[in-house]
């Protein structure tokens, strides 16, 4: 097999119509590839979406290719993929797709052939668009002390900026010049990624589940790098994306305040594992201080921050 395409939901039934939709169209597309739905989210519905409004119309071939999976809770984005690596057979590349993402087989055909052209490159993103067609942010400079440090001082926008100005890596510019660029101090989102699973040998081939969500795309692009291998953005290929469409709660304050809460815990996780647990607890006081400093804000940023707060003291996901 060439490609397993893995995508992991949570209520996501209505995007996924769109994100199988154009795959599902093309008798040709799956002769050397997979697809594997893992739905995280209570009651399956997004795979019981597939199953009445996406199979009907979609080529034979598409129905036998594709493999619906049940995770027995939610696994979180990591743990998601490693159940879709699991059940499905070894393939030589891994197509990340979130279920609010759009490809189409011409792409997907596109980085594969990138990958196989540039065996030094162990994972590849195209452009990102919006809904509306603006281009999307898709790759981000990697966290490191001195982001950190900016970001308690809330300049981190500042310190992005002179990061990419410094090394000619301003993402609208690289996008303007079309050209497949290697990232040296960025990663890439996973929102459309795909991965060499040579690149993955060191971690027998699966994802770091201890990130439930956020951050997950960047530990994966530093163990890339780890394994050997190179980070590369494909600007000359695009795929849309619908971004924010994750729903943990029905509450959007809730919602909002287990959002922040996962990110917070996940930065800190991810300054533990490549910085050391010093550095970490620094991190963790910053969040900690922010939080507190946000229950005293007007309106609805009060609740947030409060609520957050008790999520992260909790340790709840």
């Amino acid at each position: 097999m060439r490609t397993l395409i893995s995508i992991v939901a949570y209520q996501n039934a209505e995007e996924i119509k769109s994100c199988l939709a154009p795959l599902c169209q093309d008798p040709a597309f799956f002769l050397q590839r997979r697809l594997a739905v893992v739905d995280n989210g209570p009651g399956h519905a997004t795979l019981l979406a597939v199953q009445r409004e996406v199979f009907p119309g979609a080529d034979p071939s598409c129905r036998s290719a594709v493999e619906l999976i049940p995770a027995p809770r939610n696994l979180g984005w990591a743990g998601g993929h490693n159940l879709a690596l699991t059940r499905m057979a070894a393939s030589r590349y891994l197509l990340l797709l979130n279920p609010d993402a759009v490809v189409t087989p011409q792409v997907v055909a596109g980085l594969e052939e990138f990958l196989e052209a540039h065996p030094a490159v162990g994972a590849v993103g195209p452009a990102l668009f919006d809904a509306k067609g603006q281009l999307q942010r898709s790759i981000f400079p990697l966290n490191t002390p001195g982001r950190g440090f900016f970001s308690l001082l809330g300049l981190e926008k500042c310190y992005e900026r002179g990061l990419h100005w410094l090394r000619g890596e301003e993402w609208q510019l690289l996008f303007q010049a079309g050209k497949p660029v290697v990232l040296q101090a960025h990663y890439l989102s996973g929102a459309v990624l795909l991965v060499r699973r040579q690149a993955l040998a060191h971690l027998s081939g699966h994802l770091d589940q201890r990130y439930f969500l956020y951050y997950d795309d960047e530990d994966l692009c530093r163990e890339i790098r780890r394994g050997g291998f190179q980070v590369a953005w494909h600007p000359g290929l695009a795929a849309v994306h619908l971004g924010g469409r994750s729903r943990l709660s029905s509450d959007p304050v809730c919602n909002e305040a287990r959002k922040l809460a996962l990110a917070m815990r996940a930065k800190e996780l991810l300054y533990e594992k490549w910085y050391g647990a010093g550095l970490a607890r620094l991190v963790h006081w910053g969040h900690q201080a922010r939080l507190r400093l946000g229950g005293y804000l007007p309106g609805k940023r009060r609740a947030l921050y409060r609520e957050a707060r008790k999520l992260v003291e909790a340790g709840q996901n």
